[in-house]
């Protein structure tokens, strides 16, 4: 075991960079690691009110090779227990973890294989972890050749099951094709289906939609595109046949990393391009129907990163779009190291807010979710702070221009039954409350799915199983807001 190094900060003392606008605050940072390269990737909600967190933890024995890195932190992301696992002969990565509907974890990612100092290739694995990080099962998909197959992103879909999105060299058509696995609850096969042509494609992202198909993200360079890369989209049926793909980009390297389920049942995808009068990265961010594709609108935003870093994005409770992502922004030529950039862009697309944090090393976030009270808790790494080469980095930021809310105790405030239930429950309201304003039932990721104008009541019946609604099982947050006060209560849907 590592001598783990923790350090915790409640104020500005990382070396930041926050640019003179102020439009964020930073509430909190922790980052630990040991003498290697340690990273998190993906973060859920655990039942203590902390989080359970993936990634890769850069050490294994006497063998340099990272291993899956399962972490329990608390609110502000600092350390309470790590879990790696991993091989001597072997690298994994952790990309994406998911609460499952029986209080335990799926995990989801890809390990690399050596042999006698030689590389065999990728292989795609799940993992099943109870709270406490105890490993219930491990399976590895291909055909035991460690080719090219890697998993990235995955969802919890309405049969119990799971909807897997990432890329394949053993499956695929070409030399490596986007990829949707399909698996039951207990992690067997049920279908898996590639897409693309005769070049490289990825998905980064999967959503399951209304109609029960999916929606998956990432991009390609195959020759059916505009340029040398593209974003690439495509929508399927149930069982993952094509309905319709599109591309979109410009003549250079378009890559999208980030697919967003909005409030108005569109989808934004957000990602990088190169710009060809500059030679740099900028952002690139395009809202799309779910039925065909079409573009409702897009825009970019100057940026001079020299790499093509992925994006991250998340809708605010003030219906904006917060974007973070690394970049050479503020960084003074040659651009020695990045920053952590935050734009945050209203219903007009113009930036309202721009902020960069970093120090002398590189920042690099890959997740955000939203906590209450316009915070958020970001999570990545960090090479300017920690023990090794590059530690896990977490910090919580405050939006200081957004609407404020205030966030009480909602015990004996509301009452939900049944719960759990199949999404038709009653809400009873024993102190009936004055003066309110709405009502909104989000999921994990903070996507509203449920929403509505209220007034006082004892007793109101919702019924989430009609309508637009695409209703997975899982744990969600049930809003109800008046001019001065937000009062929330777990719903869960079975």
């Amino acid at each position: 075991m590592k001598n783990l190094f923790l350090l915790f900060i409640t104020v500005f003392l990382l070396t930041n960079t926050i640019n003179a606008q102020n439009d964020f605050q930073i509430n909190s940072q922790v980052w630990y690691g040991a003498e290697k390269y340690d990273e998190i990737f993906a973060f859920v909600p655990s039942n203590d009110n902390g989080f359970i967190a993936v990634g890769s933890k850069g050490y294994h024995n006497t063998v340099s090779q990272p291993d899956f890195w399962i972490v329990k932190t608390d609110q502000t992301g600092a350390l309470v227990w790590e879990k790696p696992i991993g091989h001597a002969d072997s690298s994994e990565i952790a990309y994406d973890i998911i609460p499952t509907n029986d209080n335990n974890y799926i995990i989801v990612g890809e390990q690399y294989k050596y042999n006698n100092g030689s590389h065999e290739g990728w292989e795609a694995v799940v993992i099943k972890i109870d709270e406490d990080g105890n490993q219930i099962w491990l399976k590895k998909y291909g055909d035991g050749t460690y080719s090219a197959d890697v998993f990235k992103n995955i969802k919890q879909t309405n049969d119990g099951g799971f909807i897997i999105s990432g890329t394949t060299k053993n499956f695929g058509a070409e030399w490596l094709d986007a990829w949707l696995f399909k698996i039951d609850e207990d992690g067997n096969e049920e279908w898996n289906i590639v897409y693309g042509e005769e070049n490289y494609e990825l998905f980064e992202n999967v959503f399951q939609t209304s109609d029960n198909g999916y929606i998956a993200s990432g991009y390609t360079n195959s020759d059916f595109g505009n340029g040398e890369y593209d974003f690439y989209v495509v929508k399927t049926d149930q069982t993952g046949n094509k309905i319709w793909e599109n591309t979109y980009g410009t003549e250079v390297k378009d890559r999208a990393y980030s697919l967003l389920p909005l409030q108005n049942s569109n989808f934004l995808i957000s990602g990088s391009y190169l710009n060809a009068e500059t030679n740099k990265f900028d952002i690139k961010i395009i809202e799309i129907e779910e039925t065909n594709g079409e573009i409702i609108w897009e825009q970019t935003y100057q940026d001079t990163t020299d790499c093509n870093e992925p994006v991250t994005a998340i809708e605010t409770p003030d219906n904006c779009i917060l974007l973070t992502y690394t970049s050479n922004y503020v960084k003074v030529p040659p651009y020695p190291s990045t920053d952590l950039r935050i734009l945050k862009i209203n219903q007009q697309h113009e930036i309202i807010a721009d902020s960069t944090i970093g120090g002398d090393g590189s920042e690099h976030i890959n997740y955000i979710r939203y906590l209450e009270n316009n915070r958020y808790l970001l999570a990545g790494r960090t090479t300017s702070e920690g023990a090794g080469f590059s530690d896990a980095w977490w910090i919580e930021i405050e939006d200081l221009n957004a609407p404020q809310k205030i966030i009480q105790n909602t015990t004996n405030k509301i009452n939900i039954y049944p719960n759990p239930s199949t999404g038709t429950f009653t809400i009873e309201n024993p102190q009936g409350f004055l003066n309110l304003v709405g009502l909104e039932i989000t999921d994990i990721t903070g996507k509203i799915i449920y929403s509505s104008k209220i007034q006082n009541f004892k007793n109101l019946k919702i019924d989430l199983t009609t309508g637009h609604v695409s209703l997975q099982k899982g744990i969600y947050l049930l809003t109800i807001q008046t001019e001065n006060q937000t009062f929330t209560e777990k719903l869960i849907i079975q």
